[in-house]
């Protein structure tokens, strides 16, 4: 279903009501009897038609590009407007326009190859530059190279080109407004999603995340190896210990044998050393373990 409310033919203007009988057939309410005479659900219609102005302007567009003053020709302008509605994913505007190509005159090879148009041999070079103009229209954004737009201009008037430009830009804002509105064959659910694990990897994966990034560093070790690193941590506790114990005996001998009297930093700071060693030793006796205790 469309996100947004129908227009049925009770609620329509009576100008609208006269697209309503070309399109779904004389007297039918599109919202009782949906379907068109083309056999697409007719959404379109009947969202569009919410505003009635915006409704009008869009069937102007659709009267101007059929109309016999164009410059461009019927098939360089179905072409384009096949591959915008492509190349902005839009199903309802490549398949409408896929069925126009065939009424002017492409052959089926050449229908199949849109897609791919890049790497076919069965499109001219007139029709490979559209092509090329179309893709640098919808997905560069406007950014045409300047050898793209010479390939047009040495085939085509400055008019059929302003033309094109047109109606191959109108097209891919039909295409953007049909997926965005879920119109026609663009209701649908979004076709690139992730593809869930197996239900042995999804509970790996749940674990993973439970754990944050750092899980992986903070794996429980084996009951030897918590050993190992509570007896590493006790011995480098001592180590500091009696590092500590013998510098300040080197101070206290250089004091007794008479050199020269100066505040020795080792002298003075002993039994800080020896108090902040005492802590080191404590605590390191408080979470020493015997491997055979564990």
């Amino acid at each position: 279903m469309p996100r947004l409310s129908q227009v049925g033919r009770g609620a329509a203007a009576e100008d609208i009501c006269q697209v309503y009988d070309a399109v779904f057939g004389v007297g039918v309410d599109p919202i009782a009897q949906p379907g068109t005479a083309t056999g697409t659900p007719g959404n379109w219609w009947t969202v569009f038609a919410l505003v009635p102005d915006c409704f009008r302007h869009a069937v102007a567009g659709f009267q101007f590009y059929r109309g016999r003053s164009r410059k461009i020709s019927p098939k360089l302008r179905e072409l384009g407007q096949a591959r915008a509605g492509y190349a902005r994913g839009s199903l309802f505007v490549f398949s409408q326009h896929c069925k126009a190509l065939r009424g002017a005159g492409f052959s089926e090879a050449q229908i199949e190859a849109i897609p791919s148009w890049g790497s076919s041999t069965c499109f001219s070079t007139l029709e490979r530059a559209v092509l090329a103009y179309t893709d640098d229209l919808v997905l560069a954004g406007g950014r045409v190279p300047d050898a793209t737009f010479a390939a047009l201009k040495a085939e085509l008037s400055d008019e059929a080109i302003l033309e094109l430009t047109y109606i191959t830009c109108t097209y891919e804002m039909h295409a953007t407004m049909c997926r965005a509105l879920r119109l026609e064959y663009d209701d649908i659910d979004e076709r690139l999603v992730e593809v869930a694990l197996p239900e042995g990897e999804a509970r790996n994966a749940r674990r993973v995340r439970a754990g944050g990034l750092a899980s992986h560093s903070r794996i429980t070790p084996r009951p030897g190896e918590a050993a190992v690193r509570r007896m590493s941590r006790c011995w480098s506790a001592r180590r500091q210990y009696s590092r500590a114990a013998q510098r300040a005996n080197v101070g206290d001998r250089l004091l007794a044998q008479g050199a020269r009297r100066r505040p020795s930093p080792h002298g003075v700071c002993r039994d800080a050393v020896e108090l902040a060693g005492a802590v080191l030793v404590r605590r390191s006796r408080a979470r020493w373990r015997w491997p055979g205790e564990l």
